[in-house]
């Protein structure tokens, strides 16, 4: 097996790739699959929304969209268009909120895009709380604010686990080293580097001393990539 050396280069991309799919076994709070669910929900059923379409499919404003006069023109700007970046304001039903009294709003990136009225053509698509029907409204709000209250936690977490893969590549010098500390990270590596790993012996090291010098959690780390593949990453 050839010596490969773990560059900076090649550290990043592994700290890159274990990042990526760590967020892929644990969603963010503001990503979560039960939130993006009520949340394509609520946009597609907005009164705003609805009344638009309906506005937008009538005889007399088809009519109009066919001429070349100024109203046409305007009608012809307010179409449709597929939206995937959502921020939600005036979310009041977060811990903080409480303390401050200050509303928060929330970023969201939907899964798959939601036909919405044409808005800009850069950033998020920006809508209030207020503006979903009230029959989905309550939920929605109590499901985005829990979003807001658990994402300190997550991130404290997410660091955690950056940390201990970080901690555990700048203990190796090589890549076969860092195979004998977590084989798992083989999932990782680029192809290229695979196939240059496949020559010539390397020299060992201490696997269980890097292991217990980054504090890192083999079993855990290798969770996540498994997970990650199950969900099809």
């Amino acid at each position: 097996m050839a010596t490969v050396r773990l560059s900076q280069q090649l550290h990043r991309q592994l700290l890159d790739a274990a990042k990526e799919k760590y967020k892929v076994t644990n969603p963010e709070p503001n990503q979560s699959p039960e939130l993006m669910i009520v949340l394509r929900a609520g946009l597609q059923t907005m009164p705003a929304v609805t009344a638009f379409n309906t506005m937008l499919a009538t005889p007399t404003i088809q009519n109009e969209m066919a001429t070349k006069s100024e109203i046409s023109l305007a009608l012809n700007r307010a179409e449709a268009g597929n939206v995937t970046e959502i921020r939600v304001h005036n979310i009041t039903k977060h811990t903080r909120y409480a303390e401050t009294g200050d509303p928060t709003d929330i970023y969201c990136e939907l899964d798959t895009p939601v036909q919405l009225p044409y808005g800009s053509n850069y950033g998020s698509y920006d809508v209030s709380i207020d503006s979903f029907d009230i029959t989905v409204r309550d939920e929605l709000h109590s499901t985005l604010a829990t979003a807001i209250d658990n994402t300190a936690a997550y991130q404290e977490k997410f660091h955690h686990f950056a940390k201990s893969i970080n901690s555990v590549l700048e203990q190796c010098n090589t890549v076969k080293q860092l195979l004998e500390v977590w084989p798992g990270a083989e999932t990782l590596l680029p192809n290229d580097v695979i196939q240059k790993l496949h020559t010539k012996v390397t020299r060992k090291v201490d696997a269980e001393k890097v292991r217990d010098l980054s504090q890192f959690d083999a079993d855990a780390a290798n969770q996540v990539l498994l997970t990650s593949s199950l969900l099809g990453d």
